[in-house]
């Protein structure tokens, strides 16, 4: 019985984190990384790469949604992606190099910086092209019919990948967390292309990390999968509320959580 109900919590943990991740394009493993790591005691590894799973069915579901509503830029999602997959083998090499001291504090860092990003951002600050040195023009229309029209840096976007995936499968949180304001803030993208998109290639980097977690066996598949599955519905909810509700009030509620997770990780390094 109570591995029954740690199985439905863990699959309602997945619904609720995969609804959440799927609304800002980050994934959820910002969530899901700290939870392990605090609640059932993960060591980093493990902690990584059962996230890194969790990732992957949750951003392969809400991006078989967002590619129906028309809102993945297949060309730039592919080109950001690419340069990930070297980077997510070093990350996942590079994990074992820490101890779960100074794993919660780096962490507790990139959680912060997450948070004042969600937090502080204008809400029409995609309007601004921040970088058009070799850019490329996009324009794409959705399933709704609304034109989408702006530049981005392929080149740029793609060195900069390389280094988000070598994070991603270090920390365990996919990349989306610093592919969605790179999109937003230096290059102009839209913030609904932005998620849309950087859901994309989390299923490329994910599927990359977590193919090197599960040589290192780095993997808890009893609490991966139903993880997983709780993300595969969580997605699905996700992008159709994208549709309909603001994501900037969704976004200052996760910094505040965020921002408590980050507390109680520097906490436990210190006490």
């Amino acid at each position: 019985m109570d591995q029954l109900l740690l199985t439905i919590g863990l699959t309602g943990l997945g619904v609720v984190v995969g609804l959440a991740g799927t609304l800002v394009g980050i994934g959820g493993g910002f969530i899901v990384v700290p939870i392990l790591l605090t609640v059932f005691h993960f060591e980093p590894g493990m902690a990584a790469g059962t996230s890194m799973m969790f990732i992957f069915f949750n951003s392969l579901s809400g991006s078989i949604a967002y590619l129906r509503q028309k809102r993945v830029d297949l060309l730039v999602g592919t080109f950001l992606a690419l340069p990930t997959i070297p980077g997510t083998i070093i990350g996942g090499l590079a994990v074992g190099l820490f101890d779960i001291s100074n794993f919660r504090l780096a962490f507790a860092f990139l959680l912060l910086g997450t948070s004042l990003y969600m937090f502080f951002r204008p809400i029409h600050l995609e309007s601004t092209m921040r970088i058009r040195k070799w850019s490329t023009e996009r324009r794409l229309i959705d399933n709704s019919g609304r034109e989408y029209s702006y530049r981005i840096s392929l080149p740029l976007g793609a060195v900069i990948s390389f280094f988000v995936g070598i994070l991603a499968n270090l920390f365990g949180v996919g990349g989306g967390i610093i592919h969605v304001p790179t999109m937003i803030l230096l290059f102009g993208v839209p913030t609904h292309i932005a998620t849309a998109t950087s859901h994309f290639i989390l299923v490329i980097t994910s599927l990359s990390g977590l193919n090197v977690h599960l040589q290192l066996g780095h993997i808890d598949l009893s609490t991966a999968i139903p993880l997983g599955l709780g993300a595969v519905a969580g997605a699905q909810l996700g992008a159709r509320l994208s549709q309909r509700l603001r994501s900037k009030t969704l976004e200052r509620i996760f910094a505040v959580f965020l921002i408590a997770l980050v507390v109680r990780l520097i906490l436990q390094n210190v006490i």
